[in-house]
Parts: structure tokens; C-alpha cells; sequence
């Protein structure tokens, strides 16, 4: 038997309404298996996003808060570089 053949008959076996049923009737309890096992890293995956999420945003609050601090205290002032230390074109 040729694998086309196989892959036909498989298509065809599960073509059929009835099949279909019998399949997921068979597969819901292990499918209801996997999901109570995964159900507590999948939340804890979404809690420890939220966390990345509010530290990445007090990281920047801070980072600006920072920077406007230095920039009011004049310990850093952004500006232009001399003429003479510009950089070389490309």
C-alpha cells in the first residue's frame, strides 16, 4: 500500500460525522487532562507578564525622572557637539 492510498483511506475514515464524534468523545477527557495540569503555569505566565510589564514602566518613570533631575541640576545638559568634535560622514 502506497502512502497516497493510506492518506486517502485516513481522509476518508474520518470524513464521516459519526467518526468525528466517537474521536472527540475520546479525546475530551485527555484534552481536559492536559488543561487542569497546564491550567497553573499558564496563569502563572500571565501574572509574571503583568509583573515585566509594570517593571519595564517604573524602569522608564525612573529613567526619566532621572534624566529630568540631571538636566534641572545641570549636571547634564544636552547639547550640540563643537564644530571641531563632529563626527566624520559615513
Amino acid at each position: 500500500m502506497t502512502t497516497s492510498t493510506i492518506r486517502d483511506s485516513c481522509i476518508e475514515f474520518f470524513q464521516k460525522e459519526e467518526i468525528k464524534h466517537y474521536v472527540k468523545e475520546i479525546l475530551r477527557p485527555i484534552v481536559q487532562i492536559i488543561y487542569n495540569e497546564v491550567y497553573p503555569y499558564i496563569w502563572l505566565i500571565c501574572f509574571y507578564s503583568v509583573f515585566l510589564i509594570f517593571l519595564t514602566l517604573a524602569n522608564l518613570g525612573l529613567l526619566l525622572w532621572i534624566r529630568t533631575l540631571m538636566v534641572s541640576t545641570r549636571v547634564y545638559t544636552p547639547s550640540l557637539p563643537p564644530s571641531s568634535m563632529t563626527l566624520p560622514p559615513l
